[in-house]
């Protein structure tokens, strides 16, 4: 009876040794890192959105503003890791960012500091204009942009210019701008 009831039990053990699979060694190590590192930034469009971008401070963005040099940002958002072009402009992505491109040569001033922000849809997920102007209040103009080929929604906040961009007047939002 004694080594049926052992028999078992090592049966048992046994059966739960070979089934049993240790955690991939990954992963320990990406949740440890994800952990360590800061949600990337959202735009927050709220009753204080206009106030900030009349300081030229983008919403969200930890204190990153225009006039910034590449060096600035980069403290704040990690370090550079590619650029792109947009309407002849290079813009860069940041390490801590993915969805945002910032412009740091400003043809109509000369300046290099940073002047133009583009944000993916990332940055402002699930938004339609209709949210936005909940938030925001109603835009300066909205008319549809051929060479964008969407529907363009405007704000100005002092010297800042914000634009939300959809395929439709009622579609989420897939890219803002914003510039000064």
């Amino acid at each position: 009876m004694i080594f049926k009831r052992t028999t078992s039990l090592l049966c048992l053990l046994l059966l739960i040794c070979l089934t049993w699979q240790a955690p991939h060694p990954g992963f320990a190590a990406a949740s440890t890192t994800q952990a360590k590192t800061k949600p990337a930034p959202m735009l927050i469009l709220n009753k204080n959105t206009a106030a900030y971008l009349k300081k030229g401070v983008i919403p969200g963005f930890g204190g990153v503003q225009f006039g910034m040099t590449q060096n600035q940002i980069a403290s704040k958002l990690g370090k550079p890791v590619s650029s792109f072009y947009h309407y002849g402009g290079k813009f860069w992505k940041f390490k801590n960012i993915s969805y945002a491109g910032f412009n740091f040569e400003n043809p109509y001033t000369g300046s290099n500091g940073m002047w133009c922000l583009l944000i993916g849809k990332e940055g402002l997920p699930n938004q339609t204009f209709a949210d936005v102007k909940k938030q925001i209040g109603s835009a300066y103009e909205m008319y549809y942009n051929d060479m964008e080929e969407a529907y363009e929604m405007v704000y100005t906040f002092g010297k800042t210019r914000i634009s939300f961009m959809a395929d439709t007047a009622k579609a989420k939002i897939t890219l803002v701008q914003i510039r000064r």
